[in-house]
């Protein structure tokens, strides 16, 4: 790699900057402390890597020239292949990282992004950076190489592959450790496994009586539950029927006719529902009450039509009592009241026509018929001549009409007389009528209140009550005919107490049916339920032997599969151990083949380099097989180590050796030639060995073509056989030079 170009803006010491350098020769820079000689050198170093050897990328407040925000760095070269590159950098305090453009020779698209151009500057340098540090580039602050070997083991790469090789045995030896670990465990895993002594079909036998003894739960379980129900049911019916049957025989004197149906139909009812069970030997006992309790249903029914027919006839009496129609005791009442009153008018009216009538018509009539046919009288002739005198007009028919007149006057009295009469009659019927309702309404009274109190009283008391009514009621018949037939067994207190008797006495058989029939029914249901607790327990102890053995397969499956991922793990690591152990074979092979390679070239090139760096003193720098370095000391006559020489020839043998690192590598990567950046590489000497070193730059290399040299000052002479001069200055910080 050759340098031609170099532009930076506000880089470092420099706000300017732009150098041309020439391809050969020995470019030096002169100048006071701070001036700017080392800025070059890190300027160039950081366009090339972005980095120096104090600086990283990302100190951008150390990079960019004091006082400014950002910064560029343009870099013309010559690859280590032979292509002319041009690199540029930029630098902003607000960007982390930096911005790089790389652009090749013969390549049309740049390469850009920060990290894709150093690797290809890797490339075009043909070294690392580290590399770069140890030869072509020796900054101001460099180490003076307290171990020359590591430097040479590091660019020879052997260093890499020691430390892989390391690694590596590391890797064997944690290997051989969890070898170890793995064998011990697995051997472990195999022991607990034979202790297990695991057998399959237990399982299947064991899971094989939990599901036998599992189905036998359930059929106990069900049939006690039907059993339970069963006889919950048969308890809760029976226990309604013998309440019922109860309520019959205790009430059964005392129980009017709605209570012995009610109860009656009740007892039936719950009989009914009874039949759908399994009744066993109680089944005739219910038969038997259901039968008799059904028969006296139908006597009672056979009366109650009866008691419905008085009751029908206690209404209509009632009604006759109480009504206002005219077949009613009051409308018959009002009636003959309206017909007093007629009469009573008309008896009225005949008295006043007999009183006003016959006054007229007795004289008129008497004496006009005494004056037609007693004429000759002589009363009534005298009688005649007054009136004839009165009525002077007066003549016979006159008479006639007058003894007419007189006649119907009396007729009207006389039919006075009689309405008077007719009217004394009818009010006299009425009396007696009157009489006779009230006789009747007395009887119909005393019938409906024996018909209503009938209701309220008990069945034998009702019947009596009812049949005491005898011929005044028209259903007394029907009556005696259903005391012949069906009431014969409650007709009287003597016969309802013997049929309560029989009740009674179904009763008590029934009830010593039933508690023997529950107490075999219990026996059995807690038959069942010891069998099922039996079962249970038994189901409880498969369980846990089931669980138990599960377990035991659990862990033995654990087991295999942890003793073949042990078995896997172990092959997988003896196969890791032996393959790092061939691959550190193979790196000690590659190691030695790179440093016996490497030696040969080094050795090489050190000897002619030490010569000129030693002033003729150490004409040999041994380089051995693994890069040992050791000096010939002639005062010893004999190889020592370097660290045993003094401080002053160990700068130059370590000078030397930078020299000879630098062709090796450069031969190693084929380049075509190479720079060196030495920056105060001769501080320490004293003029005649600086100048003897500095002359010995010319011949040193073939490959190693350009020079860039730092030192405060270089003689004239010097000066004028350099390629290039740049001076630095304290008091400015732009500075632009051209190769003439």
């Amino acid at each position: 790699m050759i340098i031609r170009h170099l532009k930076a803006e506000n880089i470092l010491r420099f706000a300017h900057l732009d150098l041309s350098f020439p391809t050969r020769g020995n470019i030096v820079i002169s100048g006071d402390n701070e001036s700017g000689k080392s800025a070059i050198f890190e300027t160039i170093c950081l366009a090339l890597f972005g980095r120096t050897a104090n600086l990283d990328h990302n100190q951008i407040e150390k990079i960019l020239h004091w006082g400014t925000a950002q910064g560029s760095i343009s870099l013309d070269f010559i690859s280590s292949s032979g292509q002319n590159v041009t690199i540029h950098r930029q630098f902003n305090r607000q960007e982390p990282h930096n911005l790089a453009r790389l652009i090749v020779q013969d390549q049309e698209v740049p390469l850009a992004g920060a990290t894709e151009v150093d690797e290809a500057m890797i490339q075009a340098a043909g070294m690392e950076f580290s590399h770069f540090l140890e030869t072509a580039y020796l900054s101001q602050g460099s180490p003076e190489g307290e171990n020359p070997e590591a430097i040479v083991r590091m660019v020879a790469g052997v260093d890499d592959l020691e430390n892989l090789s390391a690694h590596l045995e590391a890797e064997i030896r944690s290997g051989r450790d969890q070898q170890s670990r793995l064998n011990a465990e697995l051997t472990g895993v195999t022991q607990e496994l034979t202790d297990l002594n695991l057998q399959p079909q237990l399982l299947p036998e064991l899971q094989q009586k939990f599901a036998v003894n599992t189905e036998r739960q359930k059929s106990l379980e069900t049939t006690i539950s039907n059993q339970t129900r069963q006889i919950e049911v048969l308890r809760s019916g029976f226990q309604v029927a013998t309440g019922h049957l109860s309520n019959a025989i205790e009430q059964g004197r005392q129980a009017t006719l709605p209570i012995w149906h009610h109860n009656l139909k009740s007892l039936q009812s719950s009989l009914s529902s009874l039949t759908t069970l399994d009744l066993g030997e109680a089944a005739a006992m219910v038969a038997r009450i259901r039968s008799k309790a059904q028969q006296t249903i139908e006597n009672l029914q056979a009366f109650n039509a009866i008691v419905n027919r008085a009751d029908q006839d206690r209404l209509s009496r009632s009604h006759w009592l109480s009504g206002t129609d005219g077949e009613t005791l009051a409308g018959q009442q009002k009636a003959l009241t309206e017909e007093d009153t007629r009469a009573s008018l008309t008896s009225r009216r005949g008295i006043v026509k007999f009183l006003v009538f016959l006054p007229l018509g007795l004289p008129m009539g008497l004496g006009g018929f005494a004056l037609s046919f007693f004429s000759h009288n002589s009363h009534i002739s005298t009688i005649a001549q007054s009136l004839a005198k009165l009525l002077p007009h007066m003549e016979t028919i006159h008479l006639h009409a007058a003894m007419g007149t007189g006649l119907f006057f009396l007729m009207i009295s006389f039919f006075g007389l009689g309405q008077f009469i007719n009217s004394l009659a009818v009010r006299s019927h009425n009396k007696q009528a009157r009489y006779n309702l009230q006789l009747r309404a007395g009887s119909e009274q005393k019938i409906v209140a024996a018909l209503e109190e009938s209701a309220k009283l008990t069945l034998c008391q009702q019947i009596a009550r009812l049949n005491s009514l005898g011929d005044k009621v028209e259903w007394q018949e029907t009556l005696q005919l259903w005391m012949q037939s069906h009431g014969r067994n409650m007709g009287d207190e003597q016969a309802l107490l013997h049929l309560i008797a029989q009740f009674k006495e179904d009763a008590d058989r029934l009830h010593s049916v039933l508690e023997g029939m529950f107490k075999r029914q219990d026996d059995a249901l807690q038959q069942a339920r010891d069998q099922l607790s039996a079962v249970t327990d038994n189901l409880a102890i498969l369980d846990q032997e089931i669980r138990h053995e599960q377990q035991r397969h659990q862990r033995h499956q654990s087991l295999q599969a942890r003793h073949q991922e042990l078995t896997a793990s172990y092959s997988q690591t003896s196969h890791g151990v032996d393959v790092r152990t061939l691959g550190r074979r193979l790196i000690h092979g590659t190691i030695h083949e790179i440093a016996l390679a490497f030696s040969h070239e080094l050795k090489r090139q050190i000897a002619k380099s030490a010569p000129l760096f030693t002033h003729g003193r150490y004409q040999h720098l041994r380089v051995d097989d693994k890069l040992n370095l050791s000096a010939f000391s002639p005062s010893k006559n004999d190889y020592v180590d370097m660290l045993e020489t003094s401080r002053g020839l160990r700068r130059q043998l370590m000078l030397a050796l930078r020299f000879a690192l630098t062709q090796a590598i450069t031969a190693r990567t084929q380049a075509h030639a190479q720079f060196m950046m030495l920056d105060e590489p001769f501080a320490h000497y004293d003029r005649d060995r600086f100048l003897e070193s500095y002359r010995a730059l010319a011949g040193i290399s073939d490959t190693i073509q350009q020079f860039f040299i730092a030192s405060q000052s270089f003689d004239k002479p010097l000066l004028q056989d350099a390629a290039l001069h740049i001076h630095c200055t304290l008091d400015t910080n732009s500075l632009e030079l051209a190769v003439a």
